[in-house]
Formats: C-alpha cells, structure tokens, sequence
C-alpha cells in the first residue's frame, strides 16, 4: 500500500474515506485515492463523488468525473 501525502481535500462516500486531489503525484488530473488502501477507485470515481455531492445538494448532472472532484474539493474546504 503506497502512502499519499498532501491531499487536496478528504471526503466520506459510499463507507470510506477518500483523498482528493486536484493534481498529484499519481496523475496529472484530478483523481481520488481510497485512504485506506491507497488505490484509486477506477469506475467507481464519479458515482462516489456524485452520491457525496447530492448528499450536500449539489447537483452533478452533466459533469464529468474531474469536474466532480474539483467541486467536491472546493466544497470540502469551506
């Protein structure tokens, strides 16, 4: 399990926590990272940050993965 420091912003979803990042040191573009096992939830990306989203009232409808995740880590650091 590799260890991710300096996360964009952490969140809670579909029963775990994830690191958000906006860019970082496993891709160029936004992505989330499982905080316990440090693996990125491929697929499974943007039905966790939308269920997060919706559960705040946010409505996702029409956007894409990275844009999810840049909304998430701009509400996740209010």
């Amino acid at each position: 399990m590799k260890r991710i420091s300096s996360p964009d912003a952490e969140i809670y979803t579909g029963g775990r926590w994830y690191l958000l990042y906006s860019k970082g040191p496993l891709k160029k573009y936004p992505y989330m990272v499982d905080k316990e096992t440090g693996e990125i939830p491929e697929g499974s990306q943007r039905p966790l940050l939308r269920e997060y989203l919706m559960r705040i009232g946010i409505d996702t409808e029409g956007n894409n993965t990275h844009q999810c995740i840049k909304e998430a880590i701009r509400i996740a650091n209010r």
